[in-house]
């Protein structure tokens, strides 16, 4: 939002300076194209006033944005102006981009969403952007959406319901690199699995599901995708024993697993893995257990990023039961008051562990033992541990000791950065400064935050 809010200031301040000087207008068609390319469609479709120069340059424009949120006007308003935009555009110019954030009510508009797909769809859309708000039933999009021959990148997001496809459509996209699908309905199993199998070269897909979306089994077979990220709106929901999740992608680089409902995940091939992020929140019943086999099967990472449930089931693992991660070099955690065992155990199986990061946002400081001294010292803090981040930082004494257990230990570290609340003490920080620090290079950067930030 906030991005959208300077653009449109630049927008702004763009047609004014094209008002009071008119030097811009004498630059060559296709530079004045690009930067109308960059600007919002409604501020593009303005500069038809500035001079007759300007008047019918818009419509060759190749990048269309609508939001409503961002119009002053009606909702009949805003849909008929994006009506006039689709109808004066110049029809033989192509549309790259198109970019759609409204309300809906599909008895009302489903067929006007419909003709602004199917014209994008004939003018070679590459990247289609469609994100709807409704309360109403769900509907479905055209189906030459799903043999559109040009699509490069598809978003789709819907947070009640959209049905996706019938799935007895074929589907077939052959230039598809990337998929993102949010608060999607499905008909059932075999309608996600086919949508997949219609993308050859699939590189990155974002699938976020809620609850009773018609999938129970979520297969992800793609020999070509490269980065895979799923998820589900609530975390607090109940698990299920029905759901299963497998994913086999060889190519795969990037993983990405948030508040997964599944009881079930199977991780295949993943030999290409680089980095994975784990938000996980399993059922009690041995839940250390499926977290530990998790991270076996991506044991080979070099970035690792753990949240959530999957720190709070690692709790109580054991130090035989987790696996060596020999190829780590940076490591996230967000941890709380519990992570007085865990953390020396993570540290000893990432023997090349360069950087590190702590969020200390969920630190609750009635839980105690917050930190014990651990016996001995991880490898990688006496040979290869260079940066450590702190963020949410308190101050308070506990976590204080947690922060010069590093300092003291950290043969080779050149840099701790350190985010913390205004309530922190200067004297805390001075001390934390003036502490002797097993490196001599060892640089402390403190940054302030707003209380609660």
């Amino acid at each position: 939002m906030a991005r959208t809010k300077t653009t449109n200031r630049s927008s702004r301040k763009f047609l004014r300076i094209v008002k009071n000087d008119d030097r811009i207008s004498n630059l060559p068609d296709e530079i004045l194209l690009h930067i109308l390319f960059l600007l919002p469609t409604k501020f593009a479709v303005r500069t038809s006033a500035l001079s007759r120069r300007w008047q019918n340059l818009w419509t060759f424009v190749t990048n269309l944005q609508f939001d409503e949120k961002e119009s002053t006007k009606t909702k009949s308003n805003f849909m008929d102006s994006i009506d006039k935009v689709m109808i004066k555009r110049d029809s033989n110019s192509p549309i790259h981009k198109f970019s759609l954030n409204c309300y809906l009510n599909p008895s009302q508009d489903i067929h006007r969403l419909h003709n602004w797909i199917c014209e994008a769809i004939r003018h070679n859309v590459k990247h289609l952007d469609i994100v709807i708000n409704s309360q109403w039933k769900p509907f479905e999009l055209p189906r030459s959406l799903y043999i559109c021959q040009t699509l490069v990148v598809l978003k789709v997001s819907a947070q009640i319901d959209l049905k996706l496809f019938n799935p007895r459509s074929s589907i077939s996209l052959p230039f598809l690199k990337v998929l993102h699908l949010v608060y999607v309905n499905y008909m059932d199993d075999a309608s996600a699995s086919m949508l997949l199998s219609g993308c050859p070269i699939l590189e990155e897909f974002f699938l976020w599901r809620k609850l009773h979306d018609g999938v129970e089994n979520v297969n992800v077979c793609s020999p070509r995708l490269k980065r895979f990220t799923l998820g589900y709106y609530d975390k607090y929901t109940k698990h299920s024993s029905t759901h299963r999740v497998r994913v086999c992608a060889p190519s795969l680089e990037y993983l990405h697993i948030v508040n997964e409902l599944s009881e079930d995940i199977v991780l295949e091939d993943m030999s290409s893995l680089i980095e994975a992020k784990l938000d996980l929140s399993l059922p009690r019943d041995d839940n250390e257990g499926k977290i530990t086999e998790l991270l076996r099967m991506i044991s080979h990472v070099e970035r690792l990023e753990l949240a959530g449930g999957t720190i709070a089931s690692l709790v109580g693992v054991s130090d035989y039961d987790l696996p060596m991660l020999h190829n780590l070099t940076h490591l996230e955690l967000y941890i709380d008051s519990r992570v007085s065992r865990l953390l020396p155990q993570l540290l000893d199986c990432a023997p090349k562990l360069k950087v590190l990061v702590l969020d200390m946002g969920l630190w609750l400081d009635h839980l105690r033992p917050c930190w014990i001294l651990p016996h001995s010292v991880a490898s990688c803090l006496s040979s290869c541990l260079k940066f450590i981040e702190i963020k949410k930082w308190s101050g308070r004494i506990h976590i204080n000791d947690l922060l010069i257990y590093f300092l003291k230990n950290a043969i080779v570290l050149k840099k701790m950065k350190v985010h913390h609340s205004s309530l922190v003490k200067k004297s805390i920080l001075n001390e934390l400064v003036m502490f002797p620090k097993a490196s001599d290079a060892c640089e402390i950067q403190f940054i302030r935050h707003a209380h609660g930030k």
